[in-house]
């Protein structure tokens, strides 16, 4: 089930839940999709291992200090965010497909809704980012935010930006999270050091954004 036209994001959208799919209301408008296993591990292994050997990685400084992990970003336009400018990177073969599977999953259809993603690579539990929410203005306002996760199991960590509540998902290998509504607007996420942590993880993290992405509903509320 596909909807293309205008639409807003505050508005409520609904579809049937499917069986594997944790629903998450933070209220306010701010909800989650947790869908733990989006790949097989034998497949999220083969993913883990191709977008690792494909990808042109590099550790960026943001206002003067190296990050705490190492990032791309692909795409067909120029991307910005603290401070910076990434200019893209093709898209792979394995990021591609990669694509292809979480538009199905978030829209019902691959059409190009996603334009971009933004890879990070924790190369183990010493490797983090900070609190932060996705509110670059060059951002669609409330689309759902889609990260495939894999690799080893990490804490993500939400935090209300007013009552300080905390919630608490573990990102298994092959999974797929989906924050939507106004999530962003109420909630900062990060995924935190973990000093238990020996293996690598990476993530891909596809986001709408203005003038680059087609109107389309998500079939999550």
């Amino acid at each position: 089930m596909t909807t293309a036209g205008p639409h807003a994001f505050d508005a409520p959208m609904t579809a049937p839940e499917t069986d594997d799919a944790e629903r998450i209301d933070l209220g306010d408008g701010a909800w989650l999709r947790y869908i733990p296993s989006l790949y097989p591990p034998s497949v999220a292994d083969e993913l883990l291992a191709a977008v690792r050997d494909e990808v042109a990685w590099e550790q960026l400084k943001i206002y003067g200090h190296p990050e705490a992990r190492l990032t791309a970003w692909i795409g067909g336009f120029t991307y910005r965010y603290s401070g910076k400018e990434r200019k893209p990177k093709p898209w792979t073969p394995t990021t591609r497909l990669i694509r292809t599977d979480v538009e199905a999953r978030v829209f019902g259809a691959s059409g190009g809704q996603y334009r971009g993603v933004l890879l990070n690579r924790y190369r183990d539990g010493s490797d983090k980012v900070g609190a932060h929410s996705d509110g670059e203005a060059d951002l669609l306002r409330d689309a759902p935010i889609a990260s495939v996760s894999l690799g080893a199991e990490r804490r993500f960590v939400l935090r209300h930006n007013t009552t300080k509540e905390q919630r608490v998902i573990v990102l298994g290998h092959g999974s797929l999270l989906i924050m939507g509504g106004a999530t962003q607007r109420f909630w900062k996420h990060e995924l935190p050091r973990d000093a238990k942590c020996t293996g690598e993880r990476i993530n891909l993290t596809f986001r709408q954004h203005r003038e680059t992405s087609p109107t389309a509903r998500s079939l999550w509320r």
